[in-house]
């Protein structure tokens, strides 16, 4: 899909992630150095031992069960199983696609603990106007396991960016929704400044949304995640 200011991707090869081009820079915005980064969304569930009692070995054995929407760390896709262009209630067309999930920790082809497709499916209807990218999730999920594990942080929605800047605009006041202008904040994420960094800094927010300047022109990309 194509704007005057943006060209933006869903990329099968990534289950369907989501990839934003700044036509007025030349510039890709999201994160691609590996499959764990991108827009997409990863959750986080019992029991812990769910991937070394398949095999899996090393960093990431006691994650859990840990479905992903773009690929596994081995590089091995999530399952882009429907796509195409959609109409919806609004008259509207949208680029809709379903995505079956994979287990983060599981491995490559042929491996102790291989690509293991979880029961898990999250669906995206995207639309692409002006300099506004909507998109609209659904996610479902369909353990046989129905034990009730320890409640987990989740990367609900997640969005990796690459910053050359990386400043950070946010609101952590305690008013939230009032045009409160003391809680809000600006900081640099120090440690996804380039395109291979692994770890980030973590903070709370109290208004569903993050302003990133992403170039030293003042460009912003602007994340609503009540949207998503």
């Amino acid at each position: 899909m194509e704007s005057a200011k943006l060209l933006i991707e869903l990329r099968k090869n990534y289950g369907g992630a989501l990839q934003i081009k700044d036509k007025r820079t030349n510039r890709q915005i999201i994160n691609y150095s590996d499959w764990g980064r991108q827009s997409e969304i990863t959750v986080y569930g019992g029991p812990l031992n769910y991937a070394s009692s398949r095999g899996a070995t090393g960093t990431w054995k006691g994650i859990g069960w840990n479905p992903i929407g773009t690929g596994n760390y081995q590089d091995v896709p999530a399952q882009v199983i429907a796509s195409g262009w959609v109409t919806g209630n609004d008259k509207l067309p949208r680029f809709y696609t379903k995505t079956r999930m994979i287990s983060w920790p599981s491995g490559a082809v042929g491996s102790a603990y291989p690509p293991d497709f979880l029961e898990a499916w999250i669906e995206k209807w995207t639309r692409l106007t002006g300099d506004e990218v909507a998109m609209k999730t659904r996610t479902t999920f369909a353990r046989k396991d129905q034990t009730f594990y320890e409640a987990r942080g989740q990367e609900y929605p997640c969005m990796m960016t690459v910053g050359s800047q990386s400043n950070i605009h946010y609101y952590t006041g305690n008013a939230p929704y009032t045009n409160d202008t003391g809680g809000y904040l600006k900081s640099t994420n120090t440690r996804e400044k380039t395109n291979t960094a692994f770890t980030q800094s973590g903070f709370f927010i109290s208004e569903p949304w993050l302003a990133i300047e992403y170039d030293q022109a003042g460009h912003y990309l602007f994340k609503n995640t009540e949207r998503m």
